[in-house]
């Protein structure tokens, strides 16, 4: 049994989130969720929108349904005024805001890693109380976030005096990334006629720590093994693996017909990836009456990385 949050039926993993109201301020500040208004001269779409599901990067011409795309968290690059922008656009795909400095043009990365040294920017103000963004790619070329508001499309410019209007962005702040993420599944049926059913909740939080819950009952006559894998992807298509094994006796054995589990521990890399795991992180649930967790984790990873592949599997649990 597999289940996903890709909001495709029962047994979808809920993914609970709430976002504050925005208000316009000039610098960009990691750990919040923001929109990118440009402030070119010329008359057309302004915000920023990334489209995930072909990794390509244009300007939409409001924040509401379908520029999901438009929404972007912001995580903090490892040094003072540099950030990392990840798309919060609802189909999955690659997220990352990639500068590709040698030919001027802008997309979408699946990852931080090389090739894609183009996902680190500078973040500066124009001394009007807007944000110039620069990008930080190693090869050589134009380097300023530009957009093209008379045709709706976004490069990279060499300056930010005129012509180069678009460099210039309006920062909608819609404050923090939720402190709290929530995935449930709350029917977890077995296939081949295993009489085996249950549950499970799992809750990620910004300080680390994590949650994970569950109940399974037999209600045949034989007895079972429970194998349960977890696995959150998150914005950079890192992939946090939690994991659990039971038995649940039948009625022609002794013990137990239930098999419940709570979990509360942490992990330093769920504080530390925090901003791309608040928002649009994506989960894949797989059970088995098996004690086979190899196999099981890594059909989770297969499938959270049929979009953009996976870089790494961080083993929570």
């Amino acid at each position: 049994m597999a289940a996903d949050n890709n909001n495709a039926g029962s047994m979808v993993s809920n993914h609970d989130t709430v976002l504050s109201r925005r208000h316009p301020m000039a610098n960009i500040t990691p750990g919040h969720s923001i929109a990118l208004r440009c402030l070119g001269n010329v008359e057309g779409p302004r915000f920023l929108d990334g489209r995930t599901g072909n990794g390509t990067v244009g300007l939409a011409p409001n924040l509401n349904p379908p520029f999901s795309g438009a929404r972007w968290v912001v995580a903090d690059a490892g040094t003072p005024g540099h950030v990392i922008l990840a798309c919060a656009g609802d189909v999955d795909g690659p997220r990352l805001l990639d500068g590709r400095t040698g030919n001027g043009t802008v997309g979408l990365a699946p990852n931080l890693n090389p090739p894609f040294s183009g996902t680190r920017w500078q973040v500066s103000d124009d001394g009007h109380n807007a944000t110039l963004l620069k990008c930080l790619g190693n090869v050589e070329g134009a380097r300023f976030l530009d957009g093209r508001t008379g045709n709706g499309t976004v490069g990279l410019a060499a300056a930010t005096t005129p012509p180069f209007t678009g460099t210039h962005w309006e920062v909608q702040d819609f404050g923090p990334v939720p402190s709290e993420v929530r995935f449930d599944v709350d029917s977890i049926t077995f296939g081949g006629g295993v009489p085996v059913g249950g549950f499970a909740h799992l809750v990620l939080r910004s300080n680390g720590s994590y949650t994970f819950s569950g109940h399974f009952h037999d209600s045949g006559a034989t007895e079972h093994n429970v194998g349960i894998v977890w696995g959150v992807k998150d914005l950079a298509s890192r992939v946090y693996t939690f994991h659990q094994s039971g038995h649940v006796s039948g009625t022609f054995e002794p013990g137990s017909r239930e098999f419940d589990f709570n979990v509360d521990s942490q992990n330093s890399a769920i504080a530390q990836n925090w901003p791309f795991l608040a928002l649009a992180a994506r989960s894949t649930l797989q059970a088995s009456a098996t004690l086979d967790l190899v196999n099981l984790t890594n059909s989770v990873i297969g499938a959270l990385g049929l979009a953009t592949g996976v870089i790494g599997v961080i083993a929570i649990l």
